[in-house]
């Protein structure tokens, strides 16, 4: 962010011009197209809780309209109102006991679903609680009828609980899991399963009241513990997850919990018979972007985090027990470890477009696990892809499906999704939005009235939030565990999980601090007042200063592609690169025709900032820098729009909103396409949209949230 006044001083002409040259009209952009296949249940009312609803699965995304016996399907909940669980099964049956996600009140969560189709090619999804939920359907592929799975009504085979139920009383009651100590569960000849004891069965596990940060571990009994997880918990948050595992010794398998304790409730969903249609296998490692951790051969290891808007190529066959040939899909789990913001994580097969959907979605500083399964793309590689922040990606497989087998992969296609093109929640009392940032849960607002206002996304509520001895927060961070805030020669840590306040001060890390950014274990500050950057240890407060050259005076915006520190500079109307190791500064000068570059965003290749200028006619123009070549480049916008009072990164689109209209711009950083997406002039009316223009953009992941005086709107984006 950058401070207001500055943007105020810098384009009071600017405003006068563009409004000259053609007043903004009644002309109105389209929304955001939501990009759902055919039939989806697009923009549908949320579901409630104690009530359920069917999703025709057959005859769309690639799925035939007869002979599919089973679909595995990815389901996302968010914004949920309140605690609750998501059940899934074949429509036309009485709902089972089991569960298939459950979500913490305000919290977004996915997870593979693999379901027999029911009545009229549909399956139902059953909410509980008392609130209520916005739920995204997207398919990966599908089973055909008499094939080598046979999918059944979930049946539950074990729940530790005092209170729990089983199919068959068996396996219930038994007390949590302790850290350490492996547990073994029978599965052949209940809920479905054959009694052989041989095959592999798609099972749904939950971990419940975990007392400790811990994984979970399943495989075959009778072989040996792999080095890998299914499930991830932090304390007192219950985590499902799809599991497929080959049946072990007696037709059991095996759980193991690593530290604290947990209940654990495991619900059977189908069986692969054994032979040519699926193989299950010992859960093998072949991703791990963690420093100094192995794989099952070495590769793919230690390679660094992935950062927001980046894509990894993962080779999956000839590894951990795939063939190296005849494999048209597997089945893995994936694991995003300590993401730095909130982000969706989406798998596809390598040399297809990446698909409008989502595998997992994690708040920042929270590992979130899920299953999935992907057909094989060009050179036996599957493609990886986050949205935001940077995280690091653990993936573990757990079997492969034949070309002609018992699976289908489909490249993912959305079936429903409730939330629709876009929504507005007004803001009472109106707030005047300065920043906004996202922890996670609540979306956070600098107010230039009241200070700072807290947004409970699952509510859709506002409260203020006092700030002893601090005036209001200029321009708002979330560093995964901390909100930081500044104003003047102030700034400020705010602990969202305990209230805890503190003002770090006397402050001498430089006058005018703006636009806090995290690297590491540090948030560095850009000081206008002092033309310096300042750097700030997160947990101590610590800080120190770096002055920077006078030709690079009139920093308007940071931010860092992970190694450096980069920010325009007006003055110079360049980029300019500051290496926090070396404190070594490098200018990157741009494109001539527009100048007072403000803002600065980061999309995994290229830093943008917004520019304009006045003459000969008033222009708009964002522009970047390729931070690995040098190379630079401008997209100019609609001046008619006004100058540009925000900049974000989704993941995929660059935004940006502007100062004199109710749209926000959209840009494809790959080919330059500018879209203008609609946001408050189909919510409002006409006389308070003339006080109420875009001002303020935020990202929580898979939503893009937009502030104005009159309220928040918030466009679906992944």
């Amino acid at each position: 962010m950058v401070p207001r006044l500055l943007v105020a001083a810098l384009v009071a002409a600017f405003l006068v011009a563009t409004l000259m040259v053609a007043p903004i009209g009644a002309v109105r952009a389209g929304g955001m197209a939501r990009t759902a296949v055919a039939g989806a249940v697009d923009g549908s009312a949320r579901l409630v809780g104690g009530t359920a609803t069917e999703v025709q699965v057959t005859g769309r995304g690639g799925v035939p309209a007869t002979g599919v016996g089973s679909v595995a399907v990815n389901v996302t909940v968010t914004r949920p109102s309140a605690n609750a669980f998501v059940t899934v099964w074949p429509a036309g049956e009485s709902r089972p006991t089991a569960s298939n996600l459950n979500v913490v009140r305000g919290q977004t969560v996915a997870n593979l679903v693999v379901v027999r189709v029911g009545v009229g090619g549909r399956v139902s999804l059953y909410a509980s609680g008392a609130g209520a939920m916005d739920v995204v359907v997207d398919v990966l592929g599908w089973f055909p009828t008499g094939g080598g799975f046979t999918g059944f009504t979930p049946a539950r085979v074990l729940d530790t609980r005092s209170d729990g139920v089983t199919v068959d009383g068996a396996f219930v009651g038994g007390g949590v899991l302790t850290g350490g100590a492996p547990v073994e569960v029978a599965l052949a000849g209940r809920g479905g399963v054959p009694p052989s004891g041989d095959g592999s069965v798609a099972i749904n596990v939950t971990v419940a009241s975990p007392t400790a940060d811990a994984y979970l571990t399943v495989w075959p009994t009778g072989r040996p513990r792999p080095t890998a997880s299914n499930v991830d918990v932090t304390p007192g948050r219950t985590v499902p997850n799809l599991v497929v595992v080959p049946l072990g010794d007696g037709g059991r398998i095996s759980l193991f919990l690593n530290a604290g304790t947990a209940d654990v409730i495991v619900d059977v969903l189908g069986w692969f018979a054994p032979g040519a249609s699926f193989t299950g296998l010992t859960p093998a490692r072949l991703l791990d972007t963690r420093a100094g951790l192995p794989t099952i051969d070495g590769a793919f290891a230690g390679s660094g985090a992935l950062t927001g808007g980046s894509t990894l190529d993962l080779t999956v066959v000839g590894r951990g027990g795939v063939p190296a040939t005849g494999v048209a899909a597997v089945a893995v789990n994936v694991t995003v470890v300590a993401p730095t913001a909130a982000m969706f994580l989406t798998a596809w097969p390598t040399g297809s477009p990446r698909p409008t959907a989502s595998n997992l979605n994690a708040p920042a500083g929270r590992t979130v696990a899920n299953a999935v399964m992907v057909p094989v793309g060009a050179g036996g590689r599957v493609s990886l892809f986050v949205n935001a922040g940077a995280a690091d990606v653990v993936v573990d497989v757990l079997g492969w499906f034949p070309p002609g087998g018992a699976f289908t992969g489909v490249v993912p296609a959305r079936l429903t999704d409730t939330r629709g093109e876009s929504g507005y929640v007004p803001l009472v009392p109106a707030v005047a939005p300065w920043s906004m940032a996202f922890d996670g849960v609540s979306l956070w607002i600098g107010d230039r009235v009241n200070g700072l206002a807290r947004f409970d996304v699952a509510a859709g509520s506002a409260e203020r939030v006092p700030l002893p001895g601090f005036e209001f927060a200029d321009d708002l961070m979330f560093d995964g565990e901390f909100l930081w805030m500044v104003h003047i020669d102030q700034v400020a840590r705010l602990d969202p999980s305990t209230g805890g306040f503190r003002v770090l001060g006397p402050w001498r890390g430089g006058s005018g601090p703006t636009t806090p950014v995290r690297l590491g274990d540090h948030v560095w500050t850009m000081n206008r007042g002092s033309n310096s950057l300042s750097r700030i240890d997160r947990l101590t407060g610590a800080t120190t200063v770096s002055p920077l050259p006078d030709r690079v005076a009139g920093g308007s915006g940071l931010t860092t592609d992970g190694r450096y520190l980069w920010f325009p500079t007006y003055l110079a109307n360049a980029f300019v690169r500051f290496d926090p190791a070396t404190r070594a500064v490098r200018t990157f000068p741009l494109p001539s025709g527009v100048s007072m570059p403000l803002f600065a965003a980061f999309d995994g290749g290229r830093v943008w900032t917004a520019r304009f200028a006045l003459e000969p006619m008033p222009r708009v123009a964002l522009t970047w820098v390729d931070v690995v070549t040098g190379e630079t480049g401008d997209v100019d916008l609609d001046p008619n729009l006004g100058h540009v009072t925000d900049l974000v990164f989704d993941g995929t689109h660059v935004w940006a909103a502007h100062s004199a209209a109710t749209r926000v711009s959209r840009v494809v950083p790959e080919t330059g396409v500018v879209t203008m997406h609609e946001v408050l002039r189909d919510h409002v009316d006409t006389e308070t949209i003339t006080h109420g223009w875009v001002q303020q953009l935020a990202v929580s992941g898979d939503v893009l949230w937009v502030a104005s005086a009159n309220g928040l709107s918030y466009l679906p984006i992944g």
